[in-house]
């Protein structure tokens, strides 16, 4: 009698543990994914309705992009990705694609995502991932790989503190053009409480 009472209580909690903050949200049926807002990159340009903040060291603003017309590949799912890395006429790109959201209990949670590299020359670029300015250990992590027109698949796993927090997408341009397409980052499973560790940052979990 007290596991019947207890179970929706611990389901309850499960699907709480992570909300995003005050950000506009797109509805399930444009984003389909349950984590990240516009997981998919494919409510906005940079700036223009996109919930990804864009940095980037080029004149050029926009990285979220229709790689079928640019690359000749199509997207992993819908008609965008997130381009890192690649060129602004004569001026090599280093960019990064950064969210906020909110964790409202101590938990351990995972990031996956689709990733697709391209490179030219023998001097490509690095990739990571960061949270809260802080390098993860990633699959994938440094430099960037050629994937045949392949996408992969990416993951990291993290112990979040309560409070608001900061994932990253980062990319450094090495001395040759080299891309790395990015799409469909997603929160596949529930994230999973842990008891309080009283730390004043996110660190790593493993």
């Amino acid at each position: 009698m007290k596991s019947a009472i207890l179970l929706p209580i611990f389901l309850a909690l499960m699907l709480s543990v992570v909300s995003t903050p005050s950000i506009a949200r797109a509805t399930e049926g444009t984003d389909r994914l349950f984590f990240v807002d516009d997981g998919g990159f494919e409510i906005g340009a940079c700036g223009e309705g996109s919930a990804w903040t864009c940095a980037t060291d080029t004149e050029c603003a926009n990285w979220i992009i229709d790689p079928m017309a640019i690359w000749g590949v199509p997207a992993h799912d819908g008609q965008r990705v997130a381009q890192l890395g690649g060129s602004c006429g004569k001026d090599l790109n280093s960019n990064s694609f950064c969210q906020e959201f909110a964790v409202e209990v101590n938990c351990l949670s995972w990031i996956t995502f689709r990733w697709l590299g391209i490179v030219k020359g023998s001097k490509p670029g690095t990739f990571h991932c960061t949270v809260d300015g802080e390098p993860l250990e990633t699959t994938p992590e440094g430099v960037v790989t050629d994937t045949g027109g392949l996408w992969q698949t990416g993951w990291f796993e993290q112990t979040y503190t309560t409070g608001i927090h900061t994932f990253c997408f980062e990319f450094v341009e090495g001395r040759d053009e080299s891309v790395l397409l990015l799409d469909t980052v997603n929160h596949p499973i529930s994230p999973t409480p842990v008891l309080p560790l009283n730390l004043s940052t996110v660190k790593r979990f493993y």
